[in-house]
């Protein structure tokens, strides 16, 4: 199973699991411990020889090029190593692969998520309620996020203190943090307790912003920022800020509710993209908007009205959508056909299987990779392929998970997105500041080159 991928500058992909094999190209399955990094061709880099010997959650690249790499491990296996030897939960690997011996966080717990600030320094979130510096000789009390300086010593300013599992961290342009998880609270600046579920935005000293106080009933699953700094918010919810809104809303910049923005979606919206003219795109499980039908895919007028000439008409749920250069949408999820003339009772339906591409009239082109089962993640790529995650394992073309050419590496288990879907695949959508760094939490793929017998039999345990 593939759980987080990271993108460097050079164009290779780093991949990071629980996955035990990859099958390069579609070749022979090789073994591999859990991070693996590809050439753009889809080839395993095999300079980068690295094994965890359990599952990695989280990949995020530094300003310098160097790899953090965060998750349930416990031990790591550097490229310039011959064995197994301890780093809980969080390591940081230069360009070969070499283990940094000095970078020591020591969490108590496993590490979900990561981000790197402007300024270096690097916010870590998950389940530990500690973190420990061995050259120090100290300790501190960190409850599911902290922050480490780049030596990995404490910021000792920073203590949130969210009182559940942090499971994804996104960083906004003016230094503003992002989390979600399973968390009920935060900490304010006077020490008592702030009511946030599952979501806060916090203060760049850690404060948080109380501006920003999701409702009480949310579970939000996409979100987009505006150029203006608002963002559209979709998930399952009724409220939002002590204002009803109904499974999406539009926030400022300071956290109020935008009052003229509200279409009312009677199912959860997994997805959203907004096109350059300023209409929206959505898909979900919805079947109304405005108590008028449009089931799993539809546009909204900037103000939120439907616009009822877009009428594509999956048959089940759309949980993926990219907006393509010349103007026509990917959409992915569970369907198996579209409905083109949903206004006629002769049910007849267009087949496409979990992928399809629609114009930007809302008519289905020619279009049909056929993927075997649900696509639950796209991403578009700067030259125009699409990297495609779900639970498939073929597509009628062949088993792979990008479209146009071959990616190539194909991972022993299904895509997935974090545990924390409830609340955060999420705010990655928010957009972090220009940075080499790049991380998509629960999308991701896979690659693999075989060591030693010592590194193949730990990568087969897990």
């Amino acid at each position: 199973m593939v759980w987080a991928l990271a993108l460097a500058t050079d164009g290779k992909i780093v991949v990071g699991g629980n996955f035990n094999t990859l099958a390069p190209n579609g070749g022979a399955s090789v073994a591999h411990g859990k991070i693996a990094r590809l050439l753009a061709s889809g080839a395993t880099d095999e300079a980068f020889n690295v094994a965890f010997d359990k599952r990695v959650r989280a990949l995020a690249f530094e300003s310098d090029g160097r790899l953090l790499v965060a998750g349930d491990f416990l031990n790591l296996q550097a490229a310039d190593e011959v064995q197994f030897s301890t780093q809980l939960f969080v390591a940081r690997l230069d360009e070969a692969g070499s283990r940094d011996g000095y970078f020591r966080p020591q969490p108590n717990a496993v590490v979900t998520s990561l981000a790197v600030q402007r300024d270096g320094k690097i916010l870590l979130g998950g389940e530990f309620s500690q973190l420990r510096s061995p050259e120090a000789d100290a300790a501190w009390t960190r409850l599911h996020l902290a922050r480490v300086n780049r030596d990995s010593s404490m910021d000792t300013t920073f203590s949130p203190d969210p009182d559940g599992q942090v499971a994804a961290i996104a960083l906004q342009a003016d230094g503003s943090i992002i989390i979600g998880g399973y968390f009920t609270s935060v900490v304010g600046g006077s020490g008592s307790s702030i009511y946030r579920l599952r979501a806060a935005r916090l203060q760049a000293d850690g404060t948080p912003d109380e501006r920003f106080g999701p409702a009480h009933d949310s579970i939000v699953t996409a979100t987009l920022t505006l150029d203006d700094g608002r963002v559209l918010v979709g998930g399952s919810f009724a409220r939002w800020g002590g204002v009803t809104r109904n499974n999406l809303a539009l926030v400022n910049a300071d956290g109020t509710v935008d009052p003229d923005f509200a279409p009312v979606i009677d199912g959860q919206v997994k997805t959203i993209v907004r096109q350059s003219d300023g209409r929206i795109v959505i898909g979900g499980s919805f079947l109304t908007i405005n108590d008028v039908e449009q089931p799993y895919l539809a546009r909204l007028e900037a103000d939120g009205a439907l616009d009822t000439s877009f009428r594509p008409t999956p048959n089940s749920y759309v949980a993926a959508i990219v907006l393509g250069s010349a103007g026509n949408f990917t959409v992915g999820g569970a369907f198996t056909a579209f409905d083109e003339e949903p206004d006629n009772d002769d049910n007849d339906l267009t087949v496409r299987y979990y992928l399809a591409r629609i114009d930007g009239s809302g008519k289905l082109l020619d279009y049909n990779p056929t993927a075997g089962s649900t696509v639950s993640a796209l991403v578009l790529e700067d030259d125009g392929h699409l990297l495609v995650g779900g639970s498939f394992t073929t597509t009628a073309c062949r088993r792979t998970a990008r479209s146009t050419t071959t990616l190539g590496p194909i991972p022993t288990g299904p895509f997935t997105r974090s545990p924390a879907r409830v609340m955060v695949a999420f705010w990655s959508a928010v957009r972090s500041p220009p940075s080499p760094s790049t991380t998509a939490k629960g999308m991701t793929m896979t690659a693999t080159t075989s060591r030693t017998m010592t590194r193949n039999a730990a990568a087969s345990s897990g």
